[in-house]
């Protein structure tokens, strides 16, 4: 059954001083991503099976989902910078930009549900990776992700939340809007999962090959892409 969700009396900020993403008690287990206890274990079942699991949307509660989005924006703005990468030597072939994350996305990064939530989908002990954590932003035709692992020191599972996503009025979304995870034995393709806000992908991506195709013309997306490491 889902919880009933409870406001506060105060709007946006409670008597408490923090902001309701904080406090409020909406029953989820794992608040304020929205899994009721049930939703949690099939996302367990099969992540453990397939490497792999989309939740929502609405993945997070409306109050934190837009602190995140304003947040995301903002930093777009002030604390971006290119990253392009030609595929040699090592090197992900790639033309992305990223930004610093803000204190709103540090802080859910961090927070105890959100571990929490990661042990029991995974079955491991993590910590945030903080030197592969950060905001990523496709906004102009061309930018790609190629196919690639994630670092298993720095990124053994990633959770990428998608914050923004845009594709032309009247059509599908476009190839530059799904992204591809690739069976590890034949190659060929996994799971693909389309950019859509507030939906989050669990990865576990030091594992099996991913990869984002150029943006057309019209689309957008952007994501925090949260990289998580074994304690220790």
């Amino acid at each position: 059954m889902t919880p009933t969700a409870s406001r506060t009396s105060s709007g946006n900020v409670p008597p408490d001083g923090l902001p309701d993403w904080l406090t409020s008690r909406s029953g989820y287990p794992f608040e304020p991503f929205l899994l009721d206890a049930d939703q949690a274990a099939e996302a367990t079942e099969r992540y453990r099976a397939r490497g792999v699991v989309v939740l929502g949307e609405p993945a997070l509660t409306p109050a934190i989902f837009a602190a995140i989005r304003q947040e995301c924006a903002e930093q777009r703005v002030t604390a971006n910078w290119a990253l392009v990468g030609d595929g040699q030597q090592g090197a992900v072939d790639q033309d992305t930009v990223r930004a610093h994350l803000g204190p709103v996305v540090r802080t859910l990064m961090a927070a105890g549900a959100t571990r929490a939530l990661l042990r029991q989908i995974t079955g491991e002990h993590l910590i945030p990776g903080w030197s592969a954590t950060c905001l990523t932003y496709y906004d102009r035709p061309g930018q790609r992700l190629g196919r690639h692992r994630d670092k298993v020191d720095a990124c053994r599972h990633a959770m990428l939340i998608y914050v923004h996503a845009r594709w032309p009025a009247g059509q599908p979304p476009g190839p530059g809007l799904k992204l591809h995870v690739l069976d590890p034995v034949t190659t060929a393709v996994r799971v693909t999962v389309t950019a859509v806000p507030n939906r989050i992908v669990l990865l576990h991506g030091s594992q099996l090959e991913h990869y984002r195709p150029a943006l057309q013309a019209g689309e957008e997306v952007g994501l925090i892409a949260g990289c998580y490491a074994p304690v220790g």
